[in-house]
């Protein structure tokens, strides 16, 4: 483990018993990373060590744009991708997380795309 690695897991076992989720909750973990074992999935397993958690890969989905098609006659026309089937699976937890690495103070391409549909 890097240094970097060291201090992110001192703080996520510091702040860990601050959090407030049962292990009776649903949660729904949302990763937006692209390399498979990487910092940012690596990070929240710890986390989330003793929670039962439905994870949801979204490098694995297939997430479109959207069109903006809010002026058009017909109005928006429907998606066919993997949106949906990722929405029913947050729309009962308890607890959702959004795991995604930081690039120049944002977020990863596919957690954007995710976002920009569900927002």
């Amino acid at each position: 483990m890097n240094e970097s690695m060291a201090l992110i897991s001192t703080l996520i076992s510091k702040l860990t018993p601050l959090i407030t989720i049962s292990s009776n909750m649903k949660a729904v973990v949302l990763y937006g990373n692209t390399r498979e074992n990487g910092n940012t999935e690596v990070m929240t397993e710890r986390a989330i060590k003793n929670l039962s958690a439905h994870r949801v890969f979204l490098k694995d989905l297939e997430i479109n744009h959207v069109v903006d098609q809010r002026h058009e006659e017909n109005g928006f026309t429907r998606i066919q991708d993997d949106y949906d089937q990722v929405i029913l699976s947050m729309i009962d937890a308890d607890v959702i997380i959004f795991a995604t690495l930081i690039y120049w103070y944002g977020m990863s391409s596919i957690m954007k795309i995710f976002m920009r549909n569900f927002i």
